[in-house]
């Protein structure tokens, strides 16, 4: 038999084995255990549960209720909430199972490993123009450009969306859009401002691989001026 996890997205029903390996969990209320290749069509199973972390058990040896889990497609379905057990960050947690039919015969199935990851990721720097030629300022008609980088420590950056506004924590420009990142490094980002003189504010919403997100405000704004230079270019409107 096989036993695999799932994320919570995925509901209590089960899928079918073989999708996305579930290694870092942000609460074990949202993982859901699955198992297939334990039926016996002739008598049945009962079903007995077990938790360990690295080898050592956490959760004993018990019967899971018949009323206790639903049926997945493949075979069984039960969630982790229901043994309200107190899981440990930085160790390796697996789930096994046993099924026994009536006659006494067992078997046994054993998840990989999973790790709770109970913190956000984090911004590491964040700049307006390119890492060669920063900028406070750009020019009517110009391209917002940005690069940053963010990291999380235990399961890893996920995926990263930004947003602009008008002022500060808005998106009243562009609303929060996905952006592509090499680990956690996001290089390139550009994005059309409208034609309008004024301060353009950055928000980034980013997510790790256990699904915990966090917002970063970008504290200083881009400043959207009209000119560059010269004596027709008022003192309070050049961009240089």
């Amino acid at each position: 038999g096989e036993v695999y996890l799932q994320g919570y997205t995925t509901g209590g029903a089960c899928q079918a084995p073989g999708g996305p390996a579930v290694t870092f969990v942000a609460s074990p209320d949202n993982v859901t255990v699955c198992a297939s290749g334990f039926e016996d069509p002739e008598s049945g199973a009962r079903w007995a549960l077990a938790i360990f972390v690295a080898d050592t058990e956490l959760v004993p040896w018990h019967a899971i209720p018949q009323e206790g889990h639903g049926a997945g497609a493949p075979g069984l379905a039960v969630a982790l909430r229901a043994f309200n057990v107190t899981f440990l960050p930085g160790l390796p947690h697996t789930v096994a199972l046993r099924a026994t039919n009536p006659a006494g015969l067992s078997r046994f199935g054993r998840s990989a490993p999973f790790y709770l990851d109970t913190t956000p990721p984090v911004v590491m720097w964040f700049l307006f123009g390119t890492a060669a030629a920063q900028a406070k300022c750009v020019l009517l008609g110009e391209e917002l450009r940005a690069e940053w980088a963010f990291r999380d420590a235990e399961s890893g950056p996920e995926a990263c969306q930004w947003g602009i506004g008008t002022s500060f924590g808005a998106q009243d420009v562009l609303a929060y859009t996905a952006v592509a990142h090499e680990s956690g490094y996001v290089s390139g980002a550009r994005v059309a401002l409208p034609p309008a003189q004024g301060e353009y504010y950055v928000s980034l919403l980013m997510t790790n691989q256990a699904g915990l997100a966090a917002v970063y405000h970008v504290p200083q704004p881009l400043m959207v001026l009209a000119c560059a230079e010269g004596a027709t270019c008022p003192a309070d409107m050049k961009c240089m």
